[in-house]
């Protein structure tokens, strides 16, 4: 039965003392140097813009992040620009699309907010890494005051190098880098900043064993790479995968495969030389806008059939296997788990396709899997209660998101760590409200500025559910389970109970999550 979310507050006794920012300018004194923040009213401290490594720029341009260097008392109260961005065409579904980002190559920074807290308590932390399919996105998109304050966890934020300067290999790299590896930059920045909070997390309040690594679409895959690498092993002690499931080999081509991609980039900037070390030089010497755009957008993401991509390598030292390898081989980090899917998760993505009625439909599918597309039709019929737009949506939610999250599910609970599945179906009153449960959608509750230019609509309704599906994400960071607080209770998942927990104005404690149909893909694509 559907049961509405209860929002339980707990009062019993004096308050132990409570360790507020001073006023205005709190202080913290981390290993490189002082960082001087800022204070809301409600207390609320905020340290922006805080160095954990050093600027990834000239020399150091695809090189593995490396610690900061000591500094002077640091104002730390702005936002620093977000990593350089690859420019998206108007009308896209990118932040700021359109437009040019103002961005920079020195970014490797991130952001911490800490709530009052009793003196000498170390809260939970929760760190987090944006998406934006290795492309685009900012730390500074995600204001960390909600989660922080309702929550009561310390929130952490942070910027990565993206597309060609996140994730370039090439010969000379790999056999210029110490350990032997070129194309994962992105992932050496998630290290280095975790790292760098394993140091300096008291400084904050923040407890160094309660860490959760959690992110959304390619900061959910970037997470679960994160728990594959034997490099990150004790860095972080809880994980939270939003909306996208664990990378496989598809999506994680070996080293040399893009070492050759490197080349090919060296030949759009017009470096292309046989003496490999100059045509490194030669490309270290282009500006970070000629980098980024050397090669169309086009065949980045594969429009034009033959797609390039940004994404992890198998360099064998960060990666020595795909992270779904890792995980269904049991080689993963066994801890706690959080994961799950929004309701419509490729509704804004698929009109795309174009495809109109039943027969581009049943067209579309035996274009794509030719060999199973006659069980593929079956499950998604068009009738008088379901419409091509909602099958084709339905079609692409299950098979990229919905169905590899419930393989990871059971993956993960195989191997007994303690998983937990969710399912977002609540239609957010943003940009409009007709996009229903869409990908990102559950960032409402979560980040609300993420969506503070796109005319959303906050009601006490959306503030309930936000401090409801707050306490559950923070009790599970604190404690590696959500439950508690008189709250209703989230079944923990194994594969003879397919329980998810329904999150919407209401809850359902929910059983086979579109058993039928992830039954037939997990056949389709085992």
């Amino acid at each position: 039965m559907r049961i509405l979310l209860v929002i339980a507050i707990a009062a019993c006794g004096p308050p132990p003392p409570v360790h507020v920012a001073a006023p205005g300018h709190p202080e913290a004194e981390t290993k490189e140097g002082r960082v001087i923040g800022k204070t809301d009213a409600h207390g609320i401290a905020a340290y922006l813009g805080v160095p954990y490594a050093a600027p990834p720029v000239g020399p150091a341009r695809w090189r593995e992040a490396m610690p900061p260097a000591a500094h002077p008392p640091l104002e730390a109260a702005a936002f620093h620009l977000p990593c350089s961005q690859i420019p998206i065409p108007e009308g896209s579904d990118a932040f700021g699309a359109g437009k040019k980002i103002e961005s920079s190559e020195d970014c490797l920074y991130l952001n911490v907010w800490v709530p009052p807290h009793a003196v000498g308590d170390q809260l939970p932390v929760m760190v987090w890494l944006h998406g934006g399919q290795y492309l685009r996105g900012a730390a500074s998109q995600y204001d960390g005051t909600q989660l922080a304050e309702l929550g009561n966890v310390v929130v952490v934020t942070m910027d990565y190098r993206l597309g060609p300067l996140g994730f370039l290999a090439h010969p000379a790299l790999t056999a210029e880098s110490e350990q032997h590896t070129s194309g994962n930059e992105a992932l050496f920045d998630h290290l280095q900043a975790l790292h760098w909070l394993q140091a300096n997390l008291p400084a904050f309040g923040g407890d160094p064993g309660r860490v959760t690594l959690f992110g959304e679409s390619a900061g959910s895959a970037s997470t679960c790479a994160m728990m594959a690498s034997p490099l990150a092993a004790t860095l972080f002690q809880r994980a939270i995968l939003e909306s996208d499931a664990c990378p496989g080999g598809e999506d994680t081509p070996t080293l040399a495969d893009r070492e050759k991609f490197g080349r090919r980039l060296a030949d759009a900037l017009g470096c292309k030389n046989a003496d490999l070390a100059r045509e490194l030089a030669c490309m270290r010497g282009k500006t970070d806008d000629q980098v980024m755009t050397a090669i169309p957008l086009a065949k980045v993401l594969g429009d034009d059939g033959n797609g390039v991509g940004y994404r992890f390598n198998l360099d064998g030292v960060m990666l020595k296997e795909s992270p779904e390898a890792a995980l269904k081989a049991g080689r993963i980090a066994r801890i706690p788990v959080m994961l799950g899917t929004t309701d419509n998760e490729m509704g804004r993505y698929v009109v795309a396709y174009k495809v109109t009625t039943p027969d581009e439909l049943r067209a579309q599918i035996a274009k794509e899997w030719p060999k199973h597309a006659q069980d593929l039709a079956a499950l998604y019929p068009v009738d008088e209660t379901h419409t091509v737009e909602d099958q084709l949506a339905a079609l692409y939610s299950d098979w990229g998101m919905t169905c590899p999250t419930r393989r990871d599910a059971r993956w993960f609970s195989a191997l007994a760590v303690p998983t937990y599945l969710y399912r977002f179906t609540h239609a957010p009153d943003v940009m409009g409200g007709k996009a229903g449960a869409f990908h990102g959608s559950e960032l409402v509750y979560l980040f609300p500025s993420v969506f503070a230019k796109k005319g959303l609509v906050y009601t006490d309704a959306d503030r309930a559910l936000a401090q409801a599906m707050i306490g559950y994400w923070a009790r599970f960071a604190a404690t590696g389970d959500p439950n508690g607080g008189g709250t209703v209770t989230w079944p923990r998942y194994t594969t003879a109970s397919d329980a998810h927990f329904v999150i919407d104005n209401s809850v359902l404690d929910g059983t086979q999550l579109r058993r039928a149909e992830c039954d037939v893909w997990d056949r389709v694509e085992p």
